[in-house]
């Protein structure tokens, strides 16, 4: 029984970070550099697949696309209200035509004015291993009531904070 247990546990969380990479309007994707260090630039997540997939619109031929071309390893961090969410995985530039067609907005020409027939437009598919996702319950004002109670009696504040295996 107890593996039943763990087992909907894991779905529980496995859900609560499918439900936060969701909700993100954007994230921060970071990659490595070309001298290794790392670095962040927002992106907007189209679809979330119940797999752990986060796909993205992408230019082919940037600077960030071929970093990933040259280290896959990438992360995603994401900010909802009084939730945090951080995806490490891999990541893979696809020239896809059928793919942007399919996560084509009116939105996303603000950044590719030459519509999905752009032939730098691609897909950015991050593939996520793991996540980590840290809340307060309650939202906002939950989070400042614990922050007020945790400074008065020295406690530590409440919080969840969870580490979730993706594939």
């Amino acid at each position: 029984m107890a593996s039943t247990a763990t087992t909907q546990e894991e779905q529980d969380r496995r859900d609560t970070v499918l439900e936060l990479a969701r909700g993100g309007r954007l994230c921060m994707l970071t990659v490595h550099g070309s001298d290794e260090a790392l670095q962040a630039r927002p992106m907007t997540p189209l679809e979330v697949t119940d797999a752990g997939e986060i796909w993205f619109l992408i230019d082919t031929t940037s600077t960030v696309a071929h970093q990933i071309q040259a280290n896959p390893e990438v992360n995603l961090a994401f900010e909802q209200g009084s939730a945090w969410l951080s995806i490490s995985g891999r990541g893979k530039v696809l020239g896809d035509p059928a793919r942007v067609e399919q996560l084509w907005s009116a939105a996303a020409e603000a950044w590719f004015p030459d519509g999905p027939e752009d032939p730098r437009l691609g897909v950015l598919r991050v593939r996520g291993r793991t996540a980590q996702y840290w809340s307060s319950p309650g939202g906002r004002i939950a989070t400042v009531l614990s922050f007020v109670k945790a400074k008065a009696t020295g406690e530590r504040i409440e919080a969840d904070n969870e580490t979730v295996r993706l594939r």
